[in-house]
């Protein structure tokens, strides 16, 4: 298939096995879908050469994963897989590090200052991560199931709102995307000190984990949910 020009959104959204080779170069595909492969390589010095040889590799290599049948799915369907995949990921994952980041502070923060900075960024990421998703399932994801059902339910004057609480949601996904980018930078890619216990490895393991599901997490929603509810809801308001 033609690779080059498409746009990096895309080429995930066809594949979300995809989504290794641009995690391992550090390409923005959750929140800069459009840009195109030969760009993308572009802006990060990447061989587009090699990038593509890469991608007809994986995909000669993998079927369709059954996630990239998300784009077929019905709204309910989505939020259902991203509340029990990605969500419960979050509740499961985020106490865990904490946990563990108290550990590692209070052996290595003598000799490792960097875990200071480390631990301001992830306790504000933490609580905006809890509070965001709580967004979602409490306003956003009620009002898609209420889009979707509008066929048997009165459409209610609340889901104008709609597009404002996605903007909304869609700039707080960047800023959770720089925090854990942020982290990423700190420890020069999860890199493990020499001198450090098997918690400490265990620690950036964790963290490298949740940031590549984050990315996955945010991609679907931005790319496939909002999208479709939005194009639901905007069909529903013209044939009122």
């Amino acid at each position: 298939m033609g690779y080059v020009n498409t746009p990096i959104g895309v080429l995930v959204e066809e594949r979300l096995i995809r989504s290794v080779i641009f995690e391992r170069l550090q390409i923005d595909y959750y929140c800069n879908r459009s840009i195109s492969l030969k760009d993308a390589c572009l802006l990060c010095g990447c061989d587009l050469e090699m990038v593509t040889h890469d991608l007809e590799e994986l995909d000669r290599q993998n079927e369709i994963s059954e996630e990239s049948a998300l784009a077929n799915m019905s709204l309910v369907a989505l939020i259902d897989h991203l509340t029990a995949t990605h969500h419960a990921y979050i509740r499961r994952e985020l106490p865990a590090l904490d946990y563990l980041m108290d550990k590692v502070l209070r052996v290595h923060g003598e000799q490792h200052k960097e875990l200071h900075n480390i631990r301001t960024i992830f306790e504000k990421f933490k609580f905006d991560l809890e509070v965001h998703i709580g967004k979602e399932e409490y306003i956003v994801f009620p009002l898609c199931v209420q889009i979707e059902n509008a066929d048997h339910v009165p459409l209610a004057p609340c889901v104008d709102f709609l597009d404002k609480h996605i903007d909304r949601l869609e700039a707080e996904h960047e800023k959770l995307a720089d925090a854990l980018r942020s982290i990423r930078a700190i420890t020069n890619n999860y890199a493990v000190p020499c001198d450090v216990c098997s918690t400490y490895k265990v620690l950036l393991q964790g963290l490298s984990e949740l940031e590549i599901d984050l990315h996955l997490h945010l991609f679907k929603e931005n790319h496939i949910l909002f999208p479709k509810a939005l194009k639901m809801e905007r069909i529903l308001r013209q044939s009122q």
